[in-house]
């Protein structure tokens, strides 16, 4: 998901049971939360919610979190990401780095 401009929706972006996702150059405004990604706790399969990328976006006025990974999402990478709200993660094992926090 590239050079889309999302305003106002409960979620900008939602990754779910998503691996291996681009999510890049996108303007997210005024959303509940910019971007997520999240496992489902009845969800049987495995390597799901893995190795996504979040790169490049511009993440503003959300009324919660800029970016949300939640538990066992792993090796998700956020990069080079301007972000209001924050960044919250739930597991360690995910990269989060040159992102200019406001």
């Amino acid at each position: 998901m590239a050079g889309n401009e999302i305003r106002n929706g409960v979620t900008g972006v939602t990754l779910n049971d998503a691996s291996d996702c681009t999510v890049s150059g996108n303007r997210i405004s005024g959303c509940g939360v910019g971007v997520t990604i999240w496992w489902w706790h009845m969800c049987p399969m495995k390597e799901i919610d893995i190795r996504n990328r979040i790169v490049g976006n511009f993440i503003t006025s959300p009324k919660g979190a800029g970016v949300a990974i939640g538990k066992r999402c792993y090796w998700n990478e956020v990069s080079g990401n301007f972000v209001e709200g924050g960044i919250n993660v739930e597991e360690p094992a995910n990269a989060i780095h040159g992102n200019f926090l406001r």
